[in-house]
Parts: C-alpha cells; sequence; structure tokens
C-alpha cells in the first residue's frame, strides 16, 4: 500500500497531465509551456521539475 507522501505525488502528476492534456486541446501543442501549466495547476513553474524533466516529458505523456 504506497504511503500518503506517493499518493499526493501520482495526484499531483495526474493533475499536471490533465491540465496539460486540456491545454493542448483547446489551444495547440504549442501554447503547453511550463509557465501556462503551472499556472493552470497552480504550482510555480520551477515546482513542475519536481514531477517532470520538462515540457517534452510532459507531451511524452499526454
Amino acid at each position: 500500500m504506497p504511503d500518503a507522501t506517493e499518493g499526493r505525488r501520482r495526484q499531483t502528476c495526474r493533475r499536471i497531465l490533465d491540465a496539460a492534456r486540456a491545454i493542448a486541446v483547446a489551444d495547440g501543442p504549442d501554447a503547453l509551456s511550463m509557465r501556462t501549466l503551472a499556472d493552470r495547476v497552480g504550482l510555480s513553474a520551477p515546482a513542475l521539475y519536481q514531477y517532470f524533466s520538462g515540457r517534452d516529458a510532459i507531451v511524452d505523456e499526454i
């Protein structure tokens, strides 16, 4: 059974990916930037790098 920290991490990753997908669908993939994504999920842009190595890693996941 995963601990609470791991559960929160997975939930945050899912929120990031869901928001990235929504941005890409609504505005096109070129509109997807780390700053735009961070604003959408309520994190700072540097905080996103705790979850993904960069924009390309996020695009690969979606």
